[in-house]
C-alpha cells in the first residue's frame, strides 16, 4: 500500500469529512455547522537533516500520545510525541528502500498494549520495537518471498494478523502471538493462503487493511478483488474472520458503484466500517458492520 505525509487539498477534505460527519449525525438532533477550515500548524523534523521521502502506513496510540510512521527512506520506524510534535526516537533496522530485500520496508505499523510497534519489514519479517528500549527486540520470520504488509491487533486474544500481500500466487495471512512472538496460524504450513479455498476467496489483486472490532469481537479484512483480472474491475469484498477460530464467518461483497478496490479500513462509530477505495471510482464508502450493506459512499 502506498502512503504519504501532507496535508489534503482542502477542497477534497472537505467533502470526506463533511460526507463523514453528515453519516455520523444521522441519528442526532440540533444544528449542523459548516465544515472547519483546516491548515498546516507546525512541521515535525526528522534529526540529522533527515528527509522524509519514501513512507507507508502510519498508526497512532492516543493513551499515550505516540504516532508511528513506516520510514522507508531511513530504514527505521519514527516514533513521534503528538502533544509536542517532536520525533523521539527512530528504531533502525528495516529493509529500508529495495534492493538488497526483495521488497521495501517497513511498511504497516501498529501498537500493540501501548508498549511496543510491530511493522512488517520487506524481508517476509515482522519487527517488533519496544518502546522503553527504543529498539527491535524481536524479529519474527513469515517464511515468505514477499514483503509482510500490513497488520491488525486483536488485545484479548493477543494475536496480531499480517498480511503478506505480495507472495505468489495468491497473497497470505498470517496469525502472531503477542506474547510469544511466534506465529499460531492454525494449519499446516503456518499460513492462509487467499487462494478460493477454506472457506477465504480468491484474491486476485492483493490484500490490504485489517481492522480487530471490539463491538463484534471480529476482524474485518479488506480483499480489492475477488476472482478477477488484477485491475480492480471485479467486486472486491470484506471478509469477517473469528480470531479464535481463525475461519471465515462472513463474507461481504463491495459493489464496484460504492467502492472499486477496497483497501484502507477503518471501524468507526457503531454500525459503521470505513473504505477507502481505489481510482476506479468514488474514494470513499461507508458499509455496515453486521451485513455489509453500503451506507454511504462518497467522492472525493
Amino acid at each position: 500500500m502506498k502512503a504519504y505525509m501532507g496535508v489534503i487539498p482542502s477542497q477534497n477534505w472537505r467533502r470526506i469529512s463533511g460526507g463523514l460527519v453528515a453519516s455520523a449525525l444521522l441519528s442526532m438532533t440540533g444544528p449542523v455547522f459548516a465544515d472547519a477550515v483546516y491548515k498546516v500548524t507546525s512541521v515535525i523534523s526528522l534529526p540529522n537533516g533527515q528527509k522524509l521521502t519514501s513512507v507507508d502506513i502510519g498508526s497512532t496510540a492516543p493513551a499515550v500520545s505516540l504516532y508511528a510512521i513506516a520510514d522507508r527512506a531511513n530504514k527505521s520506524v519514527d516514533i513521534i510525541d503528538t502533544t509536542t510534535n517532536t520525533v523521539l526516537f527512530q528504531a533502525a533496522g528495516f529493509a529500508g528502500l529495495s534492493p538488497p530485500a526483495p521488497v521495501a520496508g517497513p511498511n504497516g505499523t501498529i501498537f500493540v498494549d501501548n508498549k511496543e510497534v510491530w511493522a512488517g519489514d520487506g524481508d517476509s519479517t515482522v519487527k517488533v520495537v519496544d518502546l522503553a528500549t527504543k529498539t527491535i527486540t524481536h524479529t519474527i520470520p513469515l517464511g515468505g518471498t514477499g514483503r509482510a504488509d500490513e497488520l491488525c491487533h486483536d488485545p484479548g486474544n493477543n494475536l496480531v494478523l499480517i498480511a503478506s500481500d505480495q507472495e505468489k500466487p495468491f497473497p497470505v495471512i498470517q496469525f502472531l502471538n503477542t506474547k510469544t512472538y511466534s506465529n499460531v496460524t492454525n494449519t499446516a504450513s503456518q499460513k492462509i493462503v487467499l487462494d478460493g479455498t477454506n472457506g477465504f476467496p480468491k484474491a486476485t489483486n492483493g490484500v490490504e487493511q485489517c481492522q480487530y472490532n471490539p463491538r463484534t469481537g471480529l476482524i474485518y479484512l479488506a480483499i480489492p478483488e475477488v476472482s478477477g483480472a488484477g485491475n480492480d474491475q471485479t467486486p472486491g469484498a470484506v471478509i469477517v474472520i473469528s480470531p479464535t477460530t481463525q475461519k471465515v464467518v462472513a463474507t461481504f461483497s463491495v459493489p464496484l458503484t460504492a467502492c472499486a478496490g477496497p483497501q484502507g479500513l477503518a471501524i468507526g462509530p457503531a454500525p459503521q466500517i470505513l473504505l477507502g477505495c481505489s481510482a476506479n471510482g468514488t474514494s470513499t464508502a461507508i458499509i455496515s458492520e453486521s451485513d455489509g450493506h453500503v451506507i454511504a459512499a462518497f467522492q472525493a
